[in-house]
């Protein structure tokens, strides 16, 4: 059995997709994988600061790929596979596919749209209010954000779990903000995403 279809073996159809898409990555597109832009069958998904991220068609999953010299990210992510979090991404492969080119294979998640407009604001206001307070010695929070706040607990603390499981296994998050949480349409958790 392949490497591929042993890590998706719960889909045997997904893991032929998954295997095409590699194969397609490495020799039609000769590792250049910015031409999926260009086809229709792949959607793009999202970008980051130096990935991109396509859905696989027919799958409920997502191919991050990525150029780097040194596979850092590459083995952080190895350290998710096969883990069953509930807030942080699932992710069935990583590797370098050759030519400095790196995938990983994760579950779809669905973007947040109205939770990020409420943290974006949290995130500014939280930020000039503790400049306010540093400059003024106190650290009261105005109570014009307190319904805000409330709105974002159930946010934070999935955050907080996601955080926590990652810990658990030795992986501290160094860019957490609301780009890297998107929510799973199945539970409803909100997951942590793009582990750096």
């Amino acid at each position: 059995m392949s490497l591929i279809k042993k890590i998706l073996k719960e889909d045997t159809v997904t893991g032929d997709v998954v295997k095409d898409t590699i194969e397609y990555i490495m020799g039609e597109l000769d590792y250049d994988y910015h031409k999926l832009l260009h086809n229709d069958s792949y959607k793009l998904s999202g970008t980051g600061k130096d990935a991109f991220v396509f859905e696989i068609p027919n799958t409920k999953k997502v191919i991050r790929i990525y150029e780097s010299e040194d596979d850092i990210i590459t083995d952080l992510y190895k350290e998710l596979i096969d883990k069953d979090f509930d807030h942080v991404v699932k992710v069935y492969m990583s590797k370098n596919i050759g030519s400095n080119t790196h995938i990983q294979v994760m579950e779809k998640l669905k973007p947040i749209k109205y939770e990020k407009d409420i943290l974006i604001n949290l995130e500014d206001n939280i930020g000039r209010e503790y400049v306010y307070h540093e400059y003024h010695e106190t650290l009261a929070l105005e109570d014009e954000y307190f319904d805000e706040l409330m709105s974002v607990e159930d946010i934070l603390l999935d955050v907080q779990r996601g955080l926590e499981e990652l810990e658990s296994i030795g992986i501290y998050h160094s860019d957490m903000w609301h780009e890297n949480i998107m929510k799973d349409p199945i539970t409803g958790n909100y997951k942590i995403i793009d582990i750096t």
